[in-house]
């Protein structure tokens, strides 16, 4: 996947914090943690990480929603 990612000379790719949890989560409960790490760590490297915070957490379409 990293070398997929790489070929694409201008593109830019992104991942929100969220989601590396997750991927973190799926690291630490498989069978080949350090193997696994290093992955995650050199794919986390070929992307860039949106932060989450409050205003990321509020959906934009909130005020469409019915109260």
């Amino acid at each position: 996947m990293v070398t997929a990612l790489r070929t694409r000379n201008e593109a830019t790719f992104h991942v929100a914090m969220p989601s590396v949890g997750e991927l973190w989560y799926m690291v630490y409960n498989s069978s080949r943690v350090e193997a696994n790490a290093c992955k995650l760590k050199n794919l986390l490297r070929a992307l860039v990480v949106l932060p989450f915070d409050q205003a990321a957490a509020r959906p934009a379409h909130a005020h469409l929603l019915r109260r």
